[in-house]
């Protein structure tokens, strides 16, 4: 009996090209197995389920039964080899060429995307700088001031005069060319006349009108302005002044703290401390984090499989068009940014992928590992986050638990090379 011959056609770090070629022996030992198993289930005319002669079912079903060889003996034949090997798959093997006649040995080539063998260098004794930022008090009377604002109240202004520090209430209107814009008009609409952003002009005219006057500004649209008939163009908006009104900020004493659920305004500065503090400790994790990454990557280049960068990159795409538009953005100004967008998103594909084989290298050859204890501890965390309905945050947890493992295995990580690590204290003013 002829032996099966395989052969690696091409070798390369993330793919591999075999070509088999299988003895006409052999297939002809499938091609009855098949044509047997056809046999049983065939319908023909003058003829029970499964009573068909032989002679008949290869004669009517020789196609068939061809088709079905090729596909069962080829993937028997590449999974064997796959194992025997050891070749971590990163895709689905693909057939790229099948060369078959009867009474001939059978031929095709499959194309095997794999992991990358890595080698992770230079890992321990990073250089780090740790940027550090003391909170002061000048920091809390900042939040303090922030607290105030947000919970700042509006009060009618008995000067019934609008100045810079006034909030106007206005109904306006939009013209071009002496015509109404549509869907460009608003009543009782609030109008911080402090405000920069506002339209240009429009502060300077509102600032000594009273309640009742009427004015009209020339306004300019971009040209990137969403209505096409707008941009570029001049045009008016006339506005009538409703109401005057003034900002008034809460005294910053104890009364205000209790309001916010505190005993006390210290106990809400003290709240406030910490919250800065932690924000502080984030803001520097963060910040080694992004050093250790680009160290690494810098450091551990490598190629990666193009099937798994392709579905990555294509979930970057998705996600980045969903915010576009979330933003406002319309279809035709997505396609202006997409091409900028997509090599983008290719860069990140591969830099993430580069990274999460150069985690999963350091966990291996440290030790390191995400036990039962580390996902008990993180899901308790989630619950009390986001557990509104149990069943909803169960089905939730088992479908992310595969990047839940990842971003606990990568902080364990991230933790031992900043143990590892050479760190310079730096702070930040």
């Amino acid at each position: 009996m002829e032996k099966t011959s395989i052969k690696v056609l091409k070798s390369e770090p993330c793919k591999i090209t075999i070509t088999f070629e299988v003895g006409k022996e052999k297939v002809g030992e499938y091609l009855d197995r098949i044509f047997k198993e056809i046999q049983k289930e065939a319908q023909l005319p003058g003829f029970r389920v499964g009573k068909a002669p032989i002679e008949t079912i290869e004669k009517e079903f020789s196609k068939t039964a061809g088709e079905r060889m090729v596909s069962k003996l080829s993937t028997e034949l590449i999974y064997d080899y796959i194992e025997k090997e050891n070749i971590k798959t990163a895709a689905t093997p693909m057939i790229t060429h099948i060369s078959y006649e009867p009474e001939k040995n059978l031929t095709f080539n499959v194309l095997v995307e794999r992991h990358p063998e890595i080698e992770v260098k230079n890992y321990k004794k990073i250089k780090l700088t740790k940027k550090t930022k003391p909170t002061d008090e000048a920091d809390i009377e900042s939040r303090l001031g922030l607290l105030q604002e947000r919970n700042a109240s509006l009060c009618p202004d008995l000067t019934k005069t609008i100045d810079r520090e006034s909030f106007a209430i206005i109904d306006y209107t939009l013209y071009a060319d002496g015509n109404k814009i549509k869907n460009a008009s608003a009543q009782n609409f609030l109008v911080d006349v402090s405000n920069q952003a506002n339209i240009k002009g429009l502060n300077e005219a509102l600032i000594g009108s009273k309640i009742g006057d009427k004015k009209t500004i020339e306004v300019s649209f971009p040209e990137n302005h969403p209505n096409k008939n707008l941009a570029g163009r001049n045009g008016n908006l006339e506005a009538v002044v409703k109401d005057v009104k003034k900002k008034i900020l809460p005294n910053l004493d104890d009364e205000f703290a209790k309001d916010l659920g505190f005993e006390s305004l210290e106990s809400l500065k003290t709240n406030i401390k910490s919250s800065l503090v932690f924000d502080e400790e984030q803001k520097t994790k963060e910040n080694m984090h992004k050093q250790i990454e680009d160290f690494l990557l810098r450091n551990n280049r490598f190629e990666v499989p193009e099937k798994i960068t392709s579905d990555y990159q294509k979930s970057l795409i998705e996600s980045m068009k969903r915010y576009f538009l979330s933003k406002g953005a319309n279809e035709q100004e997505w396609d202006k940014n997409k091409e900028a967008v997509e090599k983008k998103s290719l860069e990140d594909a591969r830099d993430a992928l580069n990274l999460f084989y150069i985690y999963d290298f350091i966990a291996t050859a440290e030790k390191i590992s995400v036990t039962d204890d580390d996902l008990d501890k993180t899901k308790e965390t989630l619950k009390k986050i986001y557990d509104k309905n149990p069943a909803d945050f169960e089905k939730k947890w088992q479908a992310d638990i595969s990047q839940i493992k990842y971003d606990i295995l990568k902080e364990k990580v991230f933790k031992f090379i900043i143990d590892n690590a050479i760190i310079k204290e730096e702070a930040v003013k």
